[in-house]
Formats: C-alpha cells, sequence, structure tokens
C-alpha cells in the first residue's frame, strides 16, 4: 500500500479504514484485519528477533582477543572497505631491502568457513614501498598476529607503535583435495 491510500488502522477495533473506497474493494484480496498481540509478548518476540540479528551478525565477524591492553581491534576505513586495518603494537625500523616481523597484540577467529589474509596498505606500500609476506591465517591459528613487513625501498622505513601496517582480509575457503590424474582439459592457453 502506497501514500496515496491512506490506510488508517484502529487498534482498539481491529479495523483498517481507507481514505478510497477504491481501495478497500480494488487493491484487497480480502477484508482487512488488524490482529493485536498483547504488549508484553510482542516486547519478548521483538527482543529475540533484534537479538537473533545481532547475534548472527556477531557470528559472521572475525573474533578479536587483546593480547596486550593497549592494542587495537582492527577498524574498517569505510562502511564498504574490503579490509580492516592492523595497528602495530611496537616500533621498529624495517631495514631498506629488508623485513621485519611486526606485533600487533591481537589474536583472532574468522567466521566458520573463512580464512584471513594479510594485504598491504596502499598508502604503505606508495609512500614507503612497504609489502606483506606471508599473508595467510589459517582458521585454526590462535596466537598472536604478526606481520611480516618488506621493505623494497632504499632508506629504511620507521614504524610506530599504534601506526597503520597492512589490511586483514576475510576470505571464504573452498574446501577441497589434490588428486592425480593423467590428462588434463586441454586450454588455448596451454
Amino acid at each position: 500500500m502506497g501514500k496515496q491510500h491512506s490506510p488508517r488502522i484502529d487498534w482498539g477495533q481491529g479495523k483498517i479504514t481507507f481514505e478510497s473506497e477504491r481501495c478497500t474493494t480494488w487493491c484487497l484480496k480480502e477484508s482487512p484485519t488488524v490482529y493485536a498481540i498483547p504488549e508484553d509478548k510482542a516486547r519478548e518476540e521483538n527482543m529475540k528477533v533484534e537479538f537473533g540479528v545481532a547475534q548472527s551478525k556477531k557470528d559472521q565477524g572475525v573474533k578479536v582477543k587483546k593480547l596486550n591492553p593497549q592494542a587495537k581491534i582492527p577498524t574498517g576505513g569505510s562502511a564498504q572497505a574490503a579490509g580492516h586495518d592492523l595497528y602495530t603494537k611496537e616500533s621498529k625500523t624495517i631495514p631498506a631491502r629488508g623485513q621485519e616481523v611486526v606485533r600487533t597484540g591481537i589474536s583472532i577467529t574468522p567466521p566458520r568457513g573463512t580464512y584471513t589474509r594479510i594485504a598491504p596498505r596502499s598508502g604503505m606500500a606508495v609512500k614507503h614501498q612497504i609489502a606483506v609476506n606471508a599473508g595467510v591465517i589459517d582458521s585454526d591459528y590462535t596466537w598472536e598476529i604478526k606481520v611480516v613487513l618488506v621493505n623494497m625501498g632504499n632508506q629504511d622505513c620507521q614504524v610506530k607503535n599504534g601506526d597503520r601496517i597492512a589490511q586483514l582480509h576475510t576470505e571464504k575457503i573452498v574446501e577441497s583435495d589434490s588428486y592425480e590424474v593423467q590428462t588434463l582439459k586441454e586450454t588455448n592457453r596451454g
């Protein structure tokens, strides 16, 4: 029913009326009826629905445990960001043409059927030529997340405690086994 139908609901009488008689006969297939649920029961049902929605959202998210009270939980840069920024829990120098393992102070558990992957941040890559190595975190790895930062530039790079150093992406797992075959399908590429 759109605005032009202007329905009025009389909860006490359990009736719906319209500004237009045409709506009552033309738009509705059966006589309009209002079913009232006692307020306490309606409130209880609404709470169950809201709790279920909140719980299902929680079950779909990455569970994060702070191993250090000052550690930062990963955050999204925007509402539609593909990944969440990871923050360092220590200050370190990434040597020119070298790499360092940097602590985050957190451990995680991804949602069922997923794993997480550490990816570089565009800003770190462009400004400081910093890449990320060893990015896959299996769903059963529950120790501290550490990020391998690789400096591909000719100058040392400083990261300070609390800096955004990488992104955490949650990805679906397609469970499959490897098995040997005698031939593979031919393709144009070969």
